[in-house]
Parts: C-alpha cells; sequence; structure tokens
C-alpha cells in the first residue's frame, strides 16, 4: 500500500520512476475519486493511465517484427532458424476475448510483411502458423493466470515446451512464441535471437532470467553449435541477442546491471550489450588517433621502452626473514581476558535522562578454553613457509606464554606479520629483466559501442582524441591532463598491458609522458610513467 513519501522508484524496482515521490492522497468530496500528487508536480487522477501501453506494445512489436526479418533472412542461407520470444503481461491480452496484443502483433506483421517479401501480401492462415506461446499450466490444466485455458492448445504446448529440436527446423513454421511465465519452469531455445519484453518485470521477473533465455549459442539444421569468430564485426555477428524493452535503455541496462552486481559481485559478470534506435547505433563512438606528429613521435618513442615484456627473480635470505619474524612477534601482547562488573546507584529519573552515582568496578580475570591448534601447521597455511624455517622462528620466540591466553588472535598476529618481512623481502630480492619480447604496436583508429559516461574528449595531449575512462576521478584526471602545459601526451592503456609481480599482475590505468625545460640552460628531459588513478 502506498503513502506519503514513499518514493516509487524504491517501491517498484523501477529507476524511472526515481523522480515520483508521492507528496499527497487525497479523495475528492466533489467527485469522490483519488488524486496522487508528487514532489515534482505531477498528479495521476483515479483509473488515468500515465501513458497509453497499447502504443508502446505496438512500437514494440513492430520493431521484434523488422529485427526478425532482418535476421532470419541473413541466417535462412547458413541453415540457422530464428525465433523471437515475446513476454506478455497477461495471458487474456493473448487468449481473452479481446486479445490485444495478439491483434497489434497481426496488425504489424501484416503491415511490415510486404517490404521484406517483394511486396506480397501474407494470409490469414500464414500468420497463424507462424506464432506459438506457451503458458504455464498447472495441474488441473488451466493456465498461469486461469484465462484462456483451452485443451486445443496442447499441440503447442508440447512443441514449444517439448519438440525444441523440431522448432528448430526450417520447416517449422513457428517463428514467434509469446510467453508468460516460461521462466519458472525453466524453458530455453538455443536460437531465440529477439526479445521483446511486453510485460512490467520490476520485482517479479529478473531482468537477467528474461535476457537469459535469448543468451545461447545457436544450432543450424544439422544439430551443429555455430560460433562467431572472436574478431567478428558486430554487423556480422551471429549470435548476438536484441532485446526491445518498454522501457529506457538506461532504466533497463542500469537495473539489469544491478541484479548482475547483486549475484555475482561484479557488473562485468553480465553479458555485453549495444545500444540502437530504430536501427541507428546510439552509443557508436570513433576514437581517432592525434593527428599530430610530434605526439605520434613521442608516443611511438615511449611504447618501445613499455611495450618489452619482462620477467623477475627473487632472492630471499633466509635469516633475515627469520630475525625479523622473531623480532616482531615476540612483542606480540595478548590481553587478558576479563569481566569488568560495574555498580551504579539511580537516584533520579526525568525527562532529561538519569542521576545516578558510580558505586564502584571490580575486573575479574576468566579462564578461556580453545579448541587445540597446531601452531606451526597454521602458520605455514597462513604464510607459505616451510616447517623447518617456522620451527627456527617458533623456537625463538620470547613470549610462547602469550599463545595460550588466545591462540587463533595470536596465529592471526603472527601470520601478519611473517607476510609483511616476506613481501619486504621479496622487494629487497626482486630483479626483472626482459624477455626479448615486446607487446606490438596496435593503436590505430577504433569505433566501440559506449554511453557518454565511458569517455572524454581528449583533443589536445591524448594520443585519441578521447580517452576511455571507468570513473568520475579518470574523468578529472584526463580532463586535467588534456590541459597540462609540462604533458606531451597520454593514454589510456589496454586491458591487455599487465606486468607481473610476486603479489600477483599490476594493471596500470595510463601511459604518460612529461617534459620539463631546465630554465639555466633551456635543455629538455621526457619522463615516462604508468600509473594508477584512485580517488
Amino acid at each position: 500500500m502506498a503513502q506519503s513519501n514513499d518514493n516509487l522508484g524504491d517501491k517498484t524496482n523501477n529507476p524511472s520512476y526515481l523522480n515520483y515521490t508521492i507528496a499527497n492522497i487525497n479523495k475528492s468530496l466533489k467527485t469522490g475519486k483519488w488524486t496522487v500528487t508528487f514532489s515534482n508536480g505531477a498528479e495521476i487522477l483515479e483509473k488515468q493511465i500515465a501513458g497509453g501501453l497499447e502504443n508502446i506494445w505496438a512500437l514494440q512489436l513492430e520493431w521484434l517484427i523488422h529485427r526478425h526479418f532482418t535476421k532470419s533472412q541473413k541466417l535462412v542461407s547458413k541453415g540457422i532458424k530464428c525465433l523471437s520470444l515475446v513476454f506478455i503481461d497477461r495471458v487474456a491480452n493473448y487468449m481473452g476475448e479481446t486479445p490485444i496484443i495478439k491483434n497489434l502483433f497481426i496488425e504489424k506483421y501484416k503491415a511490415i510483411y510486404p517490404e521484406y517479401n517483394d511486396g506480397k501480401i501474407p494470409t490469414n492462415e500464414h500468420i497463424q502458423s507462424l506464432q506459438g506461446y506457451y503458458f504455464a499450466q498447472k495441474a488441473s490444466g488451466e493456465y498461469a493466470d486461469n484465462e484462456g485455458g483451452v485443451k486445443e492448445q496442447s499441440k503447442i504446448y508440447e512443441l514449444i515446451l517439448k519438440g525444441k529440436e523440431e522448432l528448430l527446423t526450417l520447416s517449422n513454421p513457428v517463428q514467434f512464441v509469446f510467453s508468460h511465465s516460461a521462466l519458472g519452469v525453466g524453458w530455453d531455445n538455443p536460437n531465440v535471437f529477439n526479445i521483446a519484453t511486453l510485460n512490467n518485470s520490476y520485482s517479479e521477473i529478473k531482468k537477467r532470467q528474461e535476457i537469459g533465455r535469448g543468451l545461447r549459442i545457436c544450432v543450424n539444421q544439422d544439430g551443429q553449435r555455430i560460433y562467431d569468430a572472436l574478431d567478428v564485426d558486430d554487423s556480422e555477428r551471429i549470435n548476438q541477442l536484441t532485446v526491445i524493452p518498454n522501457e529506457t535503455y538506461e532504466t533497463f541496462v542500469t537495473q539489469y546491471q544491478e541484479e548482475i552486481k547483486s549475484v555475482y559481485g561484479t557488473t562485468n559478470a553480465g553479458a555485453g550489450m549495444t545500444h540502437s534506435h530504430k536501427g541507428v547505433d546510439a552509443d557508436k563512438v570513433n576514437f581517432k588517433r592525434n593527428p599530430s606528429a610530434e605526439i605520434d613521435q613521442a608516443f611511438r618513442k615511449y611504447w618501445t621502452a613499455l611495450a618489452k615484456k619482462t620477467e623477475y627473480t627473487m632472492a630471499f635470505e633466509e635469516e633475515r626473514l627469520i630475525t625479523e619474524s622473531v623480532t616482531l612477534i615476540s612483542k606480540i601482547t595478548i590481553p587478558d581476558f576479563v569481566i569488568e562488573a560495574s555498580s551504579f546507584m539511580i537516584n533520579a529519573i526525568t525527562e532529561d535522562g538519569k542521576e545516578d552515582t558510580f558505586q564502584g568496578s571490580e575486573k575479574v580475570k576468566q579462564k578461556s578454553i580453545f579448541t587445540p591448534l597446531d601452531l606451526i601447521e597454521e602458520l605455514s597455511e597462513n604464510t607459505g613457509l616451510s616447517y623447518t624455517t617456522l620451527f627456527r622462528i617458533v623456537a625463538s620466540l620470547t613470549n610462547l606464554s602469550q599463545v595460550v591466553k588466545n591462540p587463533p588472535r595470536f596465529i592471526h598476529e603472527a601470520a601478519a606479520i611473517i607476510r609483511n618481512v616476506e613481501l619486504d623481502e621479496m622487494i629487497r630480492g626482486l630483479n626483472y629483466h626482459t624477455t626479448g619480447e615486446s607487446y606490438p604496436f596496435e593503436f590505430d583508429d577504433f569505433v566501440k559501442n559506449i554511453g557518454p559516461n565511458g569517455y572524454v574528449n581528449t583533443p589536445i595531449k591524448g594520443v585519441f582524441d578521447k580517452m576511455l575512462i571507468d570513473s568520475d576521478v579518470e574523468r578529472k584526471f584526463s580532463l586535467e591532463a588534456d590541459n597540462d602545459t609540462e604533458v606531451v601526451c597520454f593514454l589510456k592503456l589496454p586491458s591487455w598491458y599487465k606486468i607481473k609481480t610476486p603479489i600477483g599482475d599490476y594493471e596500470p590505468d595510463f601511459g604518460l609522458i612529461m617534459k620539463r625545460k631546465n630554465l639555466k640552460d633551456g635543455a629538455e628531459s621526457e619522463f615516462y610513467f604508468v600509473m594508477r588513478i584512485k580517488g
């Protein structure tokens, strides 16, 4: 039940409504109708619809059919059957006495078919045959929302749910599958290339489950999986799902990414998406090399040095490691397990608080019982040191009495100390050498599908006229570097550029060249940097 101060975005889990907070809910004495007023000034009367759903559905179906014809005519030459999936809001809107969605589909299909079929007009029988529908049934045989459940539909039900192989054959006429609650029973098909969501799935159905119905590697007429090459152009990609949602692109992506993040911990786990509007890429951005000869020359020289692949060797000085570890671990002090009992005399309790008198306190030392632990084994597991080395460290400790006070805490602190000493020794004995191999120079113009928040213009000092960024901090850095008089040039380093270290790969964000001139003799010096940008 909605009430004043409720935010519709939070209540519906739909980011489109985040600007709508209920300011007032009122029932008119004159009309007897309810009115909802929002803090942004919007007002909705009882039974008033803020937007026409039928118009939205019609436009969704129109673009679904366009995409279906475009893909199916390309795929049929490869022996691949193209299927499109439509999620509807209620079974009655497809199967009921007034099947709005079905009628809209027929209307749009009749209008679009001639455009892709030399002006021919489709027959009613053809349009009926290419529609499949699967609505989850209860044990009673009725459909999910108790409407339109007639036994004559069992044949199509069997085809959609169980006859997946037949559905994939080009000879089978079914091309469009309408579904209401197929997610609950796990219906899927590898050849779903397009999905239109005519339902509202902000709460009852997850977006990642919806689009998951189309994230499959397709099969041809021989049942073979058809894979795309890693470097295939988007225009030639076969395994690409087109989603036509009933909301803004930003809302769809935001919710999809939030669901991915809540399940996998990162938005990078989700499928990649491209953004188009009426068939035109809406977020295709061209990245072009800076035409400056000075920048090109400086960057090539810089990359020659940076691109050299390296390996490293480490040398541990065991005696130093043991001595340093013993010195630091011997300083560990574990506090006693103590309970403090305090007594207060409450003199008065008023609206302003309480008045009390401290009566005294007493600390009582407790005896604690811990599960037996193998000190050497636990330290070895947490540090990677051999038993022999750890025996020498433990045998030299002067505070073993601290271990029995709280063994888990002592092991935790000792292991942390040893790991820090190990890191110091790694750095002290770390040596890099080149392997003779280099990363290739591949910094040509490129095109990327990315929103406006994913890049910033860097026409002055950027190696490219635009810089890819992952955060506002990187945005600020890029803008400042592009206008810095001492910067020669800079770029966002590609994700494959990594530097091996003993504690994992180091992945710098930016490469940068700076030039400084000596005031006395005018001599110029170039400085090369790789760096990570943090807030």
